[in-house]
C-alpha cells in the first residue's frame, strides 16, 4: 500500500501505512532486525522525498539505531546520510556534515568506495553553501582522487575479466584439438 500510495503522491497515506507497519511489526516482534531496518528505510525514503519534517527526525534515529544493532557499516553509513540530507534540506549544514562525517567513517570502514565518493561530495556541497571554499575544494578533491581510484579499479578488474575469459578460451580451443587428435589415433 504504501508503494502505491506513494505512486499516487499521497504522502499521508503513504506514510501512515509505513508506520503502521512498523508499529505493528515492533509490538508483536514480527521482523527480525535487518527487517525493521528496511522499514525504516523505506520511511526515511518517503519522508526525505515528501520533506516531511515532523516524524522524520525521530524515524531517521530509528533507522540508525536498527543498523547500528546489525552492526552493518554500509547500512549504518546510509542511514547517517539519510539524516545528514534531512539536515540539508532544513539548511542546517553544521549538523549535515556531522553525519556525513559519521557516513564517511562508516563507509571507509566497509571500504565502499561509491558512498565515499557521495560523502565527500556532498560535504563539498554543504561546504560551498557556507561560502567554505578551502573545505569545499578540498572534499571536492577527495571526491576527485576516489573517483579515478574507483575507475582505476574497475577497469583493472574489467581487463583482468577480459584476460581470464581469453585464456579460457585459449584452453578450450586446444582441448578440442587435442580431443580431435586422440579421436583420430583411436580411429586408426
Amino acid at each position: 500500500l504504501c508503494a502505491i500510495y506513494s505512486s499516487m503522491q499521497k504522502k499521508d497515506s503513504a506514510l501512515y501505512y509505513l508506520k503502521l507497519v512498523q508499529q505493528i511489526a515492533n509490538k508483536h516482534q514480527l521482523f527480525q532486525p535487518e527487517d525493521i531496518a528496511v522499514t525504516h528505510n523505506a520511511y526515511a525514503n518517503y519522508a526525505l522525498s515528501f520533506q516531511v519534517s515532523d516524524a522524520t527526525p525521530s524515524m531517521l534515529k530509528e533507522l540508525i539505531g536498527a543498523c547500528l544493532s546489525l552492526e552493518d557499516s554500509s547500512k549504518i553509513a546510509k542511514a547517517y546520510k539519510f539524516m545528514a540530507q534531512y539536515f540539508q534540506v532544513k539548511k542546517q549544514y553544521d549538523s549535515s556534515n556531522y553525519y556525513l562525517l559519521k557516513a564517511t567513517q562508516m563507509s571507509q570502514h566497509s571500504g565502499d568506495l561509491f558512498s565515499l565518493i557521495s560523502m565527500y561530495d556532498n560535504l563539498s556541497k554543504n561546504a560551498q553553501v557556507i561560502h567554505n571554499w578551502q573545505e569545499a575544494l578540498q572534499y571536492a578533491a577527495m571526491a576527485r582522487t576516489l573517483t579515478d581510484s574507483f575507475h582505476i579499479i574497475q577497469n583493472s578488474k574489467a581487463v583482468h575479466n577480459a584476460e581470464i575469459k581469453f585464456d579460457t578460451k585459449q584452453k578450450e580451443a586446444q582441448n578440442h584439438v587435442l580431443a580431435n587428435e586422440n579421436e583420430l589415433k583411436t580411429t586408426q
